[in-house]
């Protein structure tokens, strides 16, 4: 029997810091701090790690938000080791459509692979649970891993971050979480995956993109003291057009950001965030920031609770009076009306928001780690041994050709551009931070390990 060289590997798409990346590296860090042996490498290599470090256990984010995902997650099956994952995107409400692309996503054929997926609320396990009660002992509740870093990682330092970007002219700054408007139409890969309930809302969130689009162009032109910070969602595959956001590449003082900054970057530095739809108002909310909506065409369209904590506005205009009040007086027109709404959101999104559900979710794999009798890892089948090598013919030939335009998109996602070095350097300075963070709460490793998922 070949030795197995980790207990756990952890595959994700980026060395960067990211919603994703943070998340899984709290939870690897916690099983070092713990004394487990765990590896973070890129899942565009997930083949060729899966068979080097033979690891005990598999460890994803979030494996049904794409394919190379799912496809290293059943290769990783197929081997013999078991499967832990977590879900990316967890707020989810209770329409059936809604559940099985959150629950399924990739994993078009609907199939257990995992030992044990991870929730952010007993509110979205109930509504699995109902819908699917054959699975229920599949699904245990950390909590959403990625809110830790809220109480636990230091806040960016604005000047610093201004400088950094070549922005340090500006004191204000008004940040946005865009939304990826594109999946919304005909050409977009996610298109054919859409529920239908979307279906009756196309033509008006294809409509509201150039309207958003309009509206925010207008405001940057208005307000050229303050500096527009666009945070693109990391899974937008195009361009701004997709974002609602071109254009706005051409105006002093606008900084899109993608992968550049974390998104808790972003939002610390922001004196308040806007959005379309997105689940980083729940984020600004737990950094104390204020937020508010940009709908043109009206609230009404398939969506999670969150908005209804948010003021919207409809147009340039409303737009800008919030704009001056919250610079004259320090809030949000009816902002302070909705907090206990807030309150009974974040409850139901995330379950917990004390900084250990990294803790609950490491947890969740020691004790199967503990609870594991040794099994035989399987040998590639043809398939994986012409696949595996296939895919590495393919990142030489990037390598050699790293020149040509149209290697470009490759190597952007390739395992090339990880940089080991990234993810040491992340993982150093967040283990610091958990290390400091445990002590804050008198918490030593025996008192962390009675802290348990549900």
């Amino acid at each position: 029997m070949k030795k197995r060289k980790a207990d756990v590997l952890n595959l994700e798409w980026t060395a960067e810091s990211s919603r994703d990346r943070e998340a899984a590296t709290l939870v690897c860090n916690y099983l070092r701090y713990m004394g487990y042996n765990v590896i973070e490498k890129s899942i565009f290599n997930g083949y060729h790690y899966i068979n080097k470090y033979r690891p005990r256990i598999y460890f994803n984010i979030s494996p049904i938000g794409a394919n190379i995902n799912m496809k290293i997650l059943r290769y990783a099956y197929r081997k013999n080791i078991k499967i832990i994952s977590s879900i990316g995107e967890g707020n989810f409400f209770g329409d059936s459509n809604s559940i099985d692309n959150f629950i399924w996503g990739w994993n078009i054929e609907k199939k257990p692979y995992e030992e044990k997926v991870m929730l952010w609320s007993q509110r979205t396990k109930k509504l699995i649970t109902k819908k699917y009660p054959e699975y229920k002992n599949r699904y245990i509740v950390s909590g959403c891993i990625g809110i830790d870093r809220y109480k636990i990682v230091n806040a960016v330092d604005k000047n610093k971050f201004l400088l950094k970007h070549k922005k340090n002219q500006f004191s204000k700054i008004i940040g946005f979480g865009c939304w990826d408007f594109a999946c919304f139409f005909p050409y977009h890969v996610r298109f054919a995956h859409l529920s239908d309930q979307y279906k009756p809302f196309l033509k008006k969130l294809q409509n509201d993109r150039g309207l958003f689009n309009k509206i925010m162009k207008d405001l940057i032109e208005k307000n050229n003291d303050i500096l527009f910070l666009f945070k693109v969602h990391p899974g937008t595959i195009g361009g701004n057009w997709d974002a609602g956001i071109d254009g706005f590449e051409k105006y002093n003082n606008v900084l899109i950001l993608k992968n550049e900054e974390s998104i808790f970057n972003c939002i610390s530095v922001s004196d308040f965030w806007m959005h379309y739809e997105s689940t980083t108002a729940m984020e600004a909310w737990l950094l104390n920031k204020q937020t508010c909506m940009l709908n043109p065409s009206g609230i009404k369209f398939p969506r999670s609770n969150i908005w209804q904590g948010n003021i919207n506005y409809k147009n340039s205009n409303e737009l800008q009076k919030a704009i001056e009040t919250f610079y004259r007086i320090g809030f949000l027109p009816k902002y302070k009306s909705l907090s206990s709404k807030r309150k009974y959101i974040l409850k139901q999104a995330y379950e917990w928001d004390d900084g250990l559900n990294h803790v609950r979710a490491g947890n969740c794999i020691i004790e199967i780690l503990k609870n594991m009798k040794e099994i035989k890892i399987s040998s590639d089948t043809k398939k994986d041994f012409f696949t595996r090598y296939l895919r590495n013919i393919i990142w030489l030939l990037a390598i050699a050709l790293k020149y040509v335009k149209a290697l470009k998109l490759l190597k952007r996602y390739s395992h090339i551009t990880f940089n080991d070095k990234v993810i040491k350097k992340l993982s150093k300075t967040r283990m610091l931070e958990q290390i400091k963070f445990y002590k804050k709460l008198n918490l030593d490793k025996n008192d962390l390990l009675k802290i348990k998922a549900k």
